[in-house]
C-alpha cells in the first residue's frame, strides 16, 4: 500500500513542480510585455480601447515595440500603428502615411517614416548571436 502511494504521489509532485516552473517562466517572459502595454496605454486618448499585436521587448535597450489599435476622440478605431515604448516612459508612434500635398511634403513624410523605422530596428530588434563564420574573421 505504501509503495502504491509513493508511485502516485511522486509523479504528481514532479508534475506540479514542472507546471509551476512553466508558470514562473511564462510570467517572467510576459511581465515586460505587460509593462510595455501599460506605457503605451498611458499615452492614448482611450486607454481601455487599446488592442495590441506583435508586442516584443528588447532587454538590451529596454524598449518595447509592436502594433496598437485604439479609439480616437471620435470613438472610432484608427487602425493598427507601430510604436516604440522606451523605459523612460516615452512612446513614439509611426508617422502617418501622408501621400497628399506637394512632392516635397510627400518626401518629408517618407523621410520621417524611414527615420522611425530605423529607430525601431535599432531599439527593438534583438541582438542576434554572432555566427561562427563572422567570429572567425
Amino acid at each position: 500500500m505504501r509503495r502504491l502511494a509513493v508511485w502516485i504521489v511522486v509523479p504528481l509532485a514532479i508534475g506540479a513542480i514542472v507546471i509551476g516552473g512553466r508558470e514562473v517562466l511564462r510570467h517572467q517572459r510576459e511581465a515586460p510585455l505587460r509593462a510595455v502595454e501599460t506605457i503605451v496605454r498611458a499615452s492614448l486618448k482611450d486607454p481601455e480601447s487599446a488592442r495590441f499585436d506583435r508586442v516584443d521587448f528588447n532587454p538590451v535597450t529596454g524598449s518595447g515595440c509592436g502594433l496598437v489599435n485604439a479609439k480616437n476622440s471620435m470613438g472610432g478605431y484608427v487602425g493598427f500603428a507601430q510604436f516604440i515604448a522606451r523605459s523612460d516612459g516615452s512612446v513614439e508612434f509611426e508617422p502617418p502615411d501622408d501621400r497628399s500635398g506637394t512632392l516635397v511634403q510627400q518626401l518629408e513624410a517618407a523621410q520621417k517614416k524611414l527615420a522611425f523605422l530605423e529607430k525601431m530596428s535599432a531599439q527593438c530588434k534583438p541582438d542576434e548571436p554572432e555566427s561562427p563564420a563572422s567570429a572567425a574573421k
